[in-house]
């Protein structure tokens, strides 16, 4: 139970727990969001809330709508002549 004076097997029921505790919540803010009832403004903001601090966010690459322009090719006509 205690190794160089720390609590080992506390400590990782503890993690354990707080790992269950957060995907519990992270489930019923999911399921509330996705169920289509329609729910009060304290609701949401929970719901909203625990996605902020727990959710996992996949970052896409923005994309550069520039790019595809076709600026340059207007550019360089205008310089041929």
């Amino acid at each position: 139970m205690f190794r160089n004076g720390i609590m080992t097997e506390i400590n990782k029921d503890t993690k354990t727990k707080a790992i269950e505790i957060t995907k519990l919540l992270i489930d019923q803010a999911h399921a509330k969001l996705s169920s289509g009832i329609e729910l009060n403004a304290s609701d949401l903001k929970v719901c909203l809330d625990i996605t902020k601090q727990y959710g996992i966010q996949e970052q896409e690459k923005p994309e550069n709508i520039i790019e595809n322009l076709p600026f340059d090719e207007i550019s360089n006509k205008s310089e041929d002549k």
